[in-house]
């Protein structure tokens, strides 16, 4: 398979920036927060290691992460302590990462269809739904794509989901 996943957990700002290129380092402080400083340098620091420190990190006009090696795909997540890179040489791919947190239940019907609701109804399943969402929306690349037109499988054990827009429908795997 021509898919990689890399999760890890954050090394502290002074071990990232011993070995971030200049770059990233001038990128980082922009950031006024030393967490959003840690997650930028992790992540680019994963991209770095697995596809070479002379890869070239940008983003495209939607402001996803790109690379500047041909039909090569990246995705980014990072919560709390941890960065997750999703990385693929064919096709685009999504990946997130999340944390419970009790505003999931404040916002669920926003992301769920009433049937989903129904389904994804404990706290578990709930940030099943919205991390499959989230990373199906980062891999369908199509702007603006509501996140009640990703259609969850009605058994959270399945590994397929549904996108409809512009009338086609796209498959995705979980």
């Amino acid at each position: 398979m021509s898919s990689r996943i890399v999760i890890e957990r954050i090394a502290t700002e002074e071990v990232l920036c011993a070995s971030a290129t200049p770059e990233d380092l001038l990128l980082a402080e922009s950031y006024g927060a030393a967490s959003r400083r840690a997650e930028s340098l992790a992540w680019r620091g994963i991209v770095r290691r697995e596809l070479g420190n002379e890869v070239v990190i940008s983003y495209d006009e939607f402001g996803a992460p790109e690379v500047n090696i041909p039909d090569q795909y990246i995705s980014v997540s990072h919560s709390r302590d941890y960065v997750a890179i999703a990385l693929n040489a064919h096709q685009r791919i999504g990946i997130d990462i999340e944390s419970w947190r009790d505003s999931l239940n404040s916002v669920r019907e926003k992301f769920l269809t009433p049937q989903e609701l129904a389904i994804y109804n404990t706290p578990n399943l709930l940030l099943q739904a919205w991390t499959a969402k989230e990373a199906i929306y980062k891999a369908a690349g199509i702007t603006g794509l509501p996140l009640h037109d990703i259609n969850l499988p009605a058994d959270p054990s399945s590994s397929t989901a549904t996108v409809t827009a512009s009338n086609n429908t796209h498959i995705f795997t979980l």
